[in-house]
């Protein structure tokens, strides 16, 4: 049998459970709310909220070279690229990094602070960094069970860097990815989700271009299932009358 991932935080009063990679929705007991993630099964689960969302998937069954295959013709030149640069790519380390990393990014471009905690990523995650003459330019965090591994978060130095990094940050993305596919068919798991695919109908510039890089590995756009169940009476009340889904998050 097949266990899903789950981790817990507590965010104020609240007991928080999240699960990934669950069939369907369960309920648990001892906690104010559960969110299940990357569902593959529509259901209607009592006192469950759905929500559909688009994704890449890449069918990893039948072996790396037809997913080599399908990739856009740029994406391998710059994954071979990468290899000539002499890039590094480490696994499980530089954890801090990664995170400083992103809290830069994100300030440079006027985010909301969003960061997947030091002892979720070791507990949970597998990183993946590529590191270029002594430098950790490019990061990518994923997650997987027995079955299914999913990118959560990719973030690189592209906005302190000159035009010649931001290059070489381009063909290191895209190296990072192609390790995580790598690592992910070595470990005997049947896909890769590239972590969302925007499918709004309104125009959105800077998803779009997160769009094209996941479609330069190919894959199918796919939805998958997000379920969310609050037990405290407080919690849901808050959520109904303050959009607490935004400020109170299981990830």
């Amino acid at each position: 049998m097949i266990m899903p991932l789950v981790t817990d935080k507590k965010i104020s009063m609240f007991k928080l459970r999240t699960v990934w990679f669950s069939d369907r929705p369960y309920d648990d007991e001892g906690i104010d709310s559960i969110c299940h993630l990357h569902c593959i099964d529509v259901v209607d689960a009592k006192g469950f909220s759905r929500e559909t969302l688009s994704t890449l998937v890449l069918d990893l069954s039948h072996g790396l070279d037809p997913v080599w295959e399908n990739m856009a013709g740029d994406c391998r030149k710059f994954i071979r690229r990468s290899e000539k640069e002499g890039f590094t790519v480490n696994r499980n380390a530089h954890i801090v990094e990664f995170i400083q990393m992103n809290k830069d990014f994100r300030r440079s471009k006027k985010l909301a602070p969003y960061n997947y905690s030091e002892d979720f990523i070791r507990d949970h995650g597998t990183l993946f960094t590529a590191e270029l003459n002594g430098q950790i330019l490019c990061g990518y965090l994923a997650i997987h069970d027995d079955k299914y591994m999913r990118g959560l978060q990719a973030v690189s130095r592209r906005l302190e860097t000159d035009e010649s990094i931001q290059k070489m940050i381009s063909f290191g993305n895209r190296l990072l990815v192609w390790e995580a596919i790598n690592y992910a068919y070595n470990k005997g798991l049947s896909s890769f989700d590239l972590g969302g695919y925007y499918s709004d109908a309104h125009p959105d510039p800077e998803m779009e271009r997160i769009n094209r890089f996941k479609r330069g590995f190919g894959g199918q756009v796919t939805a998958r299932h997000s379920y969310l169940k609050d037990y405290s009476a407080v919690l849901k009340a808050g959520r109904r009358t303050a959009g607490l889904w935004n400020k109170i998050t299981h990830r």
